[in-house]
């Protein structure tokens, strides 16, 4: 069903920007895109940037492709590292943590590098939870 909302939805600039960091023929992170895309999140006022972010990276965390997998992660894993607190919610939105669960769980598309990620996002997670309690 989200699919399908997917294919309905119009393409944004960050849409644009996300594809264009995690492209497969990329030879590894493209930094200075991942720290604008961040930069982006951050200097929104209010949390759209962040919400069109995560269903761009949900998207291409579900590519076929192994190395878009890859950047894909690198780049989540950079936007939580230099983001602010409305990242971090869309991040621990039960559909982001049912996505990483099934990438983390799915051997084939999951090689150790991505699970390495998909440890740190977790840590990062539960740091970001714990943090929360505490104020």
């Amino acid at each position: 069903m989200q699919r399908v909302a997917d294919f309905f939805s119009t393409r944004t600039q960050m849409d644009a920007s996300v594809e264009e960091a995690t492209n497969e023929l990329l030879l590894g992170p493209d930094w200075a895109r991942n720290i604008q895309i961040c930069d982006i999140i951050n200097s929104s006022g209010n949390s759209s940037a962040a919400a069109d972010f995560i269903r761009a990276i949900r998207r291409r965390l579900r590519h076929k492709d192994r190395k878009t997998q890859e950047l894909a992660l690198t780049l989540l894993e950079t936007s939580v590292k230099n983001c602010g607190p409305t990242l971090h919610l869309e991040v621990a939105g039960r559909e982001m943590l049912q996505d990483m669960e099934r990438l983390g769980t799915q051997h084939v598309r999951c090689p150790a590098p991505q699970k390495d990620i998909c440890r740190s996002l977790q840590e990062q997670y539960l740091q970001y939870m714990h943090d929360s309690n505490r104020e």
